[in-house]
């Protein structure tokens, strides 16, 4: 029987993108619309999470099931891009709110980049631990 291929830095990164996620659309959410209806620029810098936040969950998943242990390491590296777009967009690609006391900086943005740090860590390991083992 052989054993299974599922790595804990994999579970991990799961948990993570999957808190991520849940969290974008629920009390990591950026600043709401204004009084007209419009939306701010921090908006768009949340949606933008959240896309981001999907692919990290999808590419978790995929990396739960991959047999491949240079595939797994090529997963952990599309999780590290990911992050690090993630640390980059929200205030800088896509600017925030002026005040720092609205929700998108005070909430959205270090959520986010503690998210970002943690994927990017979990990550580093997944790819030292999978380009070291032969499959």
């Amino acid at each position: 029987m052989k054993k299974q291929n599922i790595s804990w830095t994999s579970i991990i990164q799961l948990i993570v993108s999957a808190v991520f996620l849940i969290g974008m659309l629920t009390f990591l959410k950026p600043c709401g619309p204004k009084e007209d209806g419009t939306f701010m620029s921090c908006h768009y810098a949340g949606t933008a999470l959240i896309i981001l936040s999907a692919g990290m969950l999808a590419i978790s998943l995929a990396g739960l099931l991959l047999k491949s242990s240079a595939a797994k390491a090529a997963a952990s590296v599309l999780q590290i891009v990911l992050s690090v777009l993630i640390l980059i967009i929200p205030g800088t690609v896509i600017g925030l709110c002026m005040m720092p006391e609205m929700r998108c900086r005070s909430v959205m943005r270090p959520g986010s980049i503690i998210i970002a740090i943690l994927m990017i860590l979990v990550s580093l390991a997944g790819v030292l631990i999978n380009r070291k083992k032969k499959v």
